[in-house]
């Protein structure tokens, strides 16, 4: 019969305590969208099978470029009736040179501007509006300009969802295949954040979306005052605007690969504005799923914590030691298998196998870092303090 200390009683039992959350967390929590995205491409789950029409709005500034490459993939949609707005965000590039070729092309392309003269107010929020303003039907579908569809069938994936309840839907904005060890960060990073906001929308408590890959409907917007509450941020204008809005029941998640959208570049000075831009609005959030996601940081820092631990405190003693690696071990099987299931469905090209536990350690670090960066930046948040 083993006896151990009353120490390692204490670590093996925290030990434990922090892998249970964590495999809540992982298996239970970020896997729910792999099951149901499973479920509906078996034909367990049925979904509306009207097409309404569709307006797609896409704000831009100064991204020339990227509406020559990736414009064409959204104008050239499997989809029987919808429109493409694009909104000038006071360009000084050859913006209007591009969509005045491209609408020659595409007679369902209309393009407007925000006001160079608009200040003291976020450009974006009011590119959006207009943009809402000037769209003919009901259904909106938002992207960026930097991100494609990966699919001819994204505006059906995304709107199938929409009935007489449902005026939101929240789908993933993929980042591109990472070059090196930053940016394989931030794919895994942004997998995680998305599985967090899918999997919260499907249990019925929708927090945020992402402007990559949104739609909701035009008279949601207007009847709930659109961007009123938070005019006094630059940001908001995507997640913010959904954690206000949304509820338990008019709001979707989108799981497929069809429904997929990702960006042409993500250099490690986007990957930190987008995180910024997170933590400038997340504060405005509400409680519930932040307090879900704080205490699961907190028990992966202990479940770190105790396993370091268990292994350095007598690592002559094989018997404790053993236990913490093979409860590693377990954990790292769970993240593998649950991430890279997710990364299949959502066409994430990224693999996560042995980078794990190096991502895991150190995504804590520069999630520190992005909040230390943002106390000194923070001025910029406000509408009003900056133009």
């Amino acid at each position: 019969m083993l006896f151990f200390t009353k120490i390692e009683i204490a670590l093996l039992s925290g030990l434990g305590i922090c892998f249970i959350w964590q495999f809540i967390y992982y298996f239970c929590y970020l896997g729910k969208p792999s099951r149901y995205g499973n479920s509906i491409k078996k034909g367990k789950i049925t979904l509306p099978a009207e097409t309404p029409p569709v307006s797609v709005i896409i704000c831009a500034r100064n991204e020339s470029e990227n509406l020559a490459k990736f414009l064409p993939s959204v104008l050239e949609q499997d989809y029987p009736q919808y429109e493409v707005i694009v909104v000038n965000e006071g360009s000084s590039d050859e913006s209007d040179e591009v969509l005045g070729s491209l609408g020659t092309k595409y007679k369902h392309l209309y393009h407007t501007y925000v006001p160079s003269e608009a200040k003291n107010l976020s450009k974006k929020k009011l590119a959006v509006t207009l943009g809402i303003k000037a769209a003919k039907y009901d259904v909106l579908l938002f992207t960026e300009a930097d991100c494609k569809p990966l699919s001819s069938s994204w505006i059906k994936s995304m709107t199938r969802h929409f009935d007489q309840e449902t005026s939101i839907v929240t789908g993933y904005g993929a980042f591109p295949k990472s070059t090196g060890l930053i940016t394989k960060l931030a794919v895994f990073d942004n997998l995680i954040s998305g599985l967090q906001y899918l999997s919260s929308t499907l249990n019925r408590k929708p927090y945020m979306g992402v402007g990559r890959n949104l739609a909701y409907r035009k008279e949601l917007f207007f009847s709930e005052n659109g961007f009123y509450t938070h005019l006094k941020l630059h940001a908001g204008e995507d997640d913010l605007f959904v954690n206000e809005k949304a509820n338990k029941n008019n709001t979707k998640a989108e799981i497929s690969p069809e429904s997929v959208t990702v960006m042409e570049n993500c250099y490690f000075s986007i990957w930190k504005e987008l995180k910024v831009k997170q933590i400038t609005t997340s504060k405005y959030y509400k409680k519930g799923p932040g307090i879900f996601h704080s205490l699961t940081s907190v028990s992966r820092l202990g479940f770190w914590g105790f396993a370091l631990t268990c292994i350095l405190l007598n690592p002559l003693e094989y018997i404790i030691p053993s236990i913490a690696g093979f409860i590693i071990l377990c954990r790292w099987f769970i993240q593998g298998y649950t991430l890279n299931k997710a990364a299949s469905i959502l066409q994430q090209e990224e693999k996560f196998y042995w980078s794990i536990p190096v991502l895991d350690i150190i995504q804590p670090c520069y999630n520190l870092y992005f909040r230390i960066y943002h106390v000194f930046r923070g001025k910029s948040d406000y509408t009003w303090k900056i133009n």
